[in-house]
């Protein structure tokens, strides 16, 4: 009897917790709010954020049906760890969102079944990733940022250190197939400037030495074997977005090259293997500039990601979702944006009397600048005099802003691999002098390491 009382008892508590569980699912930014056992933990709370959001592994949606996965030891709770596959059903879907706003979370075993998994998409994609660096933002961060060493010699080991040290960090985060590195030149901005006088002049003039150590760890780049450009005519940004152009064709047009052989039977490919090629280009930098290049997301059909890693905020990665959030206008209304508010690390004063919120307001109902011309009768009598008096302003704005990216070029992305060290009495040289021998037994970033 007292065996049978304890049973029931187990029995109802078991349910009462369970029903305690569930996740509401929102479409429009996919957040998820977890009640566990009745405590309620808020979207904007720290351990949500932390625990749960950073841990879900992937999502997948197939024949009306979602699987969330979530890592191990996602839950701060270990007991009640959600480090299985959780299964909803009659779950509404319209292009891939879900639109029911509750879902009930059922139990399941911490090993999934085969007849869950079978419809469930592989979590590992060939991927491969082009990184671009922009080697000057990497060089003033170390060169300014870090703490002053020198060797026995007097010699100046500070950058060279710490841009080493930058350089493995990256390639840790991201193990790239491909990478370049580029630099700016003394003469990069001479064109910006014969536009405008006052480009960049509220900025410190470089000290001479940082030249000398642009021109050393350059060659340093160069001699074990990764892709280093310095740009002498425009600046690194403007490079930068030639070269995600040219990638960006090269990678469209095999793929359609792909799907072109697959339609014809000239190959053995099925689709899915065709929609699983996947490319990435993550680029290094410091400069807000290049957020523009996230507008290469807009066409999904070519399987290329394109985002920006920052490493004067802690390595953050930002992409074109978190850009929107963030700024709440579209990537390629950034440029537009920057002419409108304006830039002060540039030095670009923007257009008189508009600023931040009207810049996005106008963005928001009329899409650009040039629409906005378009439709000036529109406009309050105050705005239309401002955008009449400030034309010739708009378009040289225009040309110090805006990246100059179509090239309609492609290139040859096995230029862009990694290669063994070229010279390695240079690179002994390097070492040698820069007491390199400890730290670059510790890093990654050489292909045939010490």
């Amino acid at each position: 009897m007292n065996k049978m009382l304890l049973a029931i008892i187990c029995y109802i508590k078991s349910i009462i917790i369970w029903s305690s569980i569930y996740i509401n699912v929102y479409p429009a930014n996919c957040k998820f709010i977890y009640y566990f056992n009745k405590k309620n933990i808020k979207g904007k709370d720290y351990a949500l954020k932390q625990n749960i959001v950073k841990n879900i592994s992937f999502i997948r949606n197939c024949n009306n049906t979602s699987y969330i996965q979530l890592c191990k030891n996602s839950y701060p709770n270990k007991k009640n760890n959600f480090s299985n596959f959780i299964l909803f059903k009659n779950v509404t879907l319209e292009n891939g969102v879900q639109k029911s706003p509750k879902v009930w979370a059922r139990k399941k075993k911490n090993v999934p079944n085969e007849e869950n998994l079978k419809n469930v998409p592989s979590e590992e994609k060939k991927t491969e990733t082009f990184l671009i660096i922009d080697g000057s933002s990497l060089l003033f961060k170390n060169y300014f940022g870090m703490p002053f060493l020198k060797n026995e010699n007097d010699v100046n080991l500070s950058t060279i250190y710490g841009f080493t040290q930058s350089l493995n960090k990256i390639y840790k985060l991201f193990s790239p197939s491909y990478i370049a590195i580029v630099f700016d030149s003394k003469t990069s901005n001479k064109e910006k400037r014969e536009i405008y006088a006052q480009y960049k002049t509220i900025r410190k003039k470089n000290p001479e030495e940082l030249y000398e150590q642009l021109k050393l760890v350059s060659e340093f780049c160069d001699v074990i074997g990764i892709k280093t450009i310095i740009s002498e005519n425009v600046e690194s940004d403007n490079y930068i977005a030639s070269l995600v152009d040219q990638i960006y064709n090269t990678i469209s047009t095999n793929n359609e090259l792909e799907s072109r052989h697959y339609e014809n039977g000239l190959v053995s490919l099925n689709n899915d293997q065709i929609k699983e090629n996947h490319f990435r280009i993550v680029i290094i930098s410091s400069d807000k500039d290049l957020l523009q290049l996230l507008e290469y997301n807009d066409n999904a059909h070519n399987n290329i990601d394109i985002s920006v890693c920052q490493p004067n905020r802690k390595y953050r990665i930002i992409n074109a979702h978190t850009f929107i959030q963030e700024h709440n206008i579209y990537p390629n209304q950034y440029s537009d944006y920057l002419i409108l508010a304006g830039d002060k690390t540039d030095g670009i004063s923007g257009i008189p009397n508009i600023g931040d919120k009207t810049s996005k307001y106008l963005l928001k109902e009329y899409y650009s600048i040039d629409n906005i011309l378009k439709n000036i009768q529109n406009l309050p009598p105050k705005l239309q005099t401002i955008f009449i008096n400030n034309i010739e302003n708009i378009n040289m704005f225009r040309k110090l802003i805006k990246l100059k990216c179509e090239t309609n070029q492609s290139i040859n992305l096995s230029e862009y691999k990694q290669v063994n060290i070229k010279n390695f009495e240079l690179f002994q040289n390097i070492v040698d002098k820069y007491s390199l021998h400890k730290l670059l037994k510790k890093t990654v970033i050489l292909n045939n390491p010490m």
